[in-house]
């Protein structure tokens, strides 16, 4: 499943630069996080591992968020609505250019954030295997990129 919340911090930030390490809000798969705890009032810290699949890459990025261990472990719980997700993607990454309809395996899927330039659009990082990093900029804004990847339903 993915669950959005802010980054409040990522220690040592995170192996490729493009990812926002600070006060951005992300949509973070759920299978990827480990070791929760409580953190502040209203927070937590937990390890990330944007790519599962590689015995290269542990879960090395201890991240702080302003989700609560209690809403991570709900969300680690529940089940993904199907095993490939529906996706608009942008020919080369550019929202100038045509859209291509791609269904992405589900268990592929690390993090998405809002693109910088245009809230109606979003990044999502998956991986077509153990070493294939795929940074691509959806059709969706990110709201709309986790309901239909938890429900395979949108609103928008």
């Amino acid at each position: 499943m993915l669950i959005q919340g802010t980054i409040t911090k990522a220690q040592n930030g995170f192996r490729y630069g493009d990812i926002p390490s600070t006060g951005k809000t992300v949509a973070l798969a759920t299978e990827r996080i480990n070791s929760v705890q409580a953190s502040g009032v209203a927070g937590s810290t937990f390890y990330f591992s944007e790519n599962l699949y590689s015995p290269r890459e542990s879960p090395c990025y201890m991240v702080s968020s302003d989700l609560t261990p209690a809403e991570l472990v709900t969300a680690s719980n529940l089940t993904w609505a199907n095993n490939l997700m529906y996706a608009e993607i942008f020919t080369d990454n550019d929202p100038d250019k045509d859209i291509i309809e791609r269904y992405i395996n589900v268990n592929s899927i690390a993090i998405a954030w809002e693109y910088e330039s245009d809230s109606d659009y979003c990044w999502l990082v998956y991986w077509e295997g153990s070493f294939r990093r795929k940074q691509v900029l959806c059709a969706f804004n990110l709201d709309a990129l986790v309901q239909y990847a938890d429900t395979a339903t949108t609103t928008s």
